[in-house]
């Protein structure tokens, strides 16, 4: 009963709204005052009908998770499995390996991805690499960089340590789902720091997508509101977002209102974007006496571009990646193993020097 009440808050809030009008259109004496009782109850009534119909038709709501600040400890085994069921519903699965791998597959599903995840406890992805090398790279973003549906020598922190001849050290910093929060949030904490051991870093790499616009003040998965900073979360303001917060787990909210919200505050966010990517490399060449590169990824819309045009901001724009050529995975959409090749072998040229 609670678990319903939980994915159906606001029909239960709508019910009980119903209910108590109902209760006043039938001993409120005063005429006007039952009227009203009567249109306040059919208005309810019709809320909870439509938050209940969007519900059968919509994702339950998931709360944007806060990644945490731990420091690197004991590696575990995961296995990330995309599929489809009988009913070709896509599917994504993720679970700690303990023993056979090969017990947990499925012969008869249409798998979209079946990969092994080598992480550390706190959710960093491990690369092979020379973790006593004095050289490190250290890489930021999100899923993209982590290496959703790849295995764990098809990454692009993999990649670039390959290039390297895995003589240098390498640390993935990519957090599903999160955005330029969480790596701000990373290098204002000292999990680098304490990972790397001294070792200089020569450059930081930041994985950009235009998705990261809105995943900085989005209130449901994939969300990144938080801060880290002082030693102390702060959830970030911004237009609306009390409303947001309060209604958010609302079906009718996030059908209709919250993508008009989000629309009609866009440039604030693409503004904060820019602003934080600002700071990342503020913090990057201060705190760590490093460089960063921004690796923007191809898009439609050159928005993020032309704002990144104007700031002093390193970046290279990504040539444009499809299903048609091998390199995103199909129906999934995140970087098949032969992108991750091709963009560290652009990373590797391009500190290089080579043309």
């Amino acid at each position: 009963m609670m678990s319903w009440s939980l994915n159906y808050e606001f029909v239960c809030i709508f019910l009980f709204c119903f209910l108590l009008c109902l209760v006043c259109a039938i001993f409120i004496k005063n005429r006007l005052l039952k009227r009203i009782s009567v249109v306040l109850l059919a208005i309810f009534f019709a809320l909870a009908t439509v938050e209940f119909i969007l519900s059968l038709s919509m994702d339950k709501y998931v709360e944007a998770y806060r990644f945490e600040i731990k420091n690197i400890d004991k590696i575990i085994t995961l296995k990330g499995i995309h599929f489809y069921d009988s009913k070709n519903k896509k599917h994504k699965l993720e679970f700690e390996l303990k023993h056979d791998v090969d017990k947990h597959d499925d012969k008869n599903r249409e798998y979209i991805y079946n990969a092994i995840y080598n992480c550390y406890t706190n959710g960093l992805r491990y690369t092979e690499c020379n973790v006593k090398a004095d050289k490190a790279y250290v890489f930021l973003g999100c899923s993209m960089v982590f290496g959703e549906g790849v295995n764990d020598n098809q990454t692009l922190p993999y990649y670039f340590s390959k290039s390297m001849n895995f003589e240098t050290n390498i640390l993935n910093c990519g957090v599903r789902g999160h955005g330029t929060n969480t790596a701000l949030s990373i290098l204002n904490s000292d999990i680098i720091n304490d990972y790397l051991q001294g070792a200089k870093i020569e450059y930081f790499f930041y994985s950009l997508i235009d998705d990261h616009i809105y995943r900085n003040f989005r209130v449901t998965v994939p969300g990144d509101y938080w801060l880290y900073t002082g030693n102390k979360w702060f959830l970030l303001n911004q237009p609306f977002g009390k409303m947001k917060h309060i209604f958010k787990k609302s079906y009718i909210f996030r059908k209709i209102f919250l993508d008009i919200v989000d629309r009609y505050n866009k440039q604030f966010y693409v503004n904060y974007l820019i602003d934080s990517l600002k700071q990342m490399d503020k913090v990057i060449r201060e705190k760590y006496k490093s460089k960063l590169i921004i690796i923007k990824w191809h898009s439609d819309s050159n928005v993020l571009v032309k704002e990144l045009q104007n700031t002093n901001l390193k970046f290279i724009l990504l040539p444009s990646y499809n299903e048609e050529n091998s390199c995103i995975i199909k129906n999934d959409g995140h970087p098949a193993p032969k992108a991750n090749e091709e963009i560290a072998q652009i990373l590797y040229n391009d500190i290089n020097n080579i043309e």
